[in-house]
């Protein structure tokens, strides 16, 4: 009997998960940054700190 662990699917389905919880590591540590720069950051800066990092996140 086959073991339903080892399902090449399987092993699809969790490098998809992997992937996506380090994109969401990523952007999280990139509002971190910029929530740690954001007082001294003009609104014409933060504004397009903020569209670089959704442009990025896409």
């Amino acid at each position: 009997m086959v073991n339903p662990h080892l399902r090449p699917a399987h092993h699809a389905d969790l490098a998809a998960a992997v992937e996506e919880i380090s994109r969401l590591r990523w952007a999280l540590r990139q509002v971190i940054t910029l929530a740690d720069d954001a007082p001294t950051l003009t609104d014409q800066q933060l504004r397009g700190r903020l569209l670089a990092l959704v442009s990025d996140a896409r």
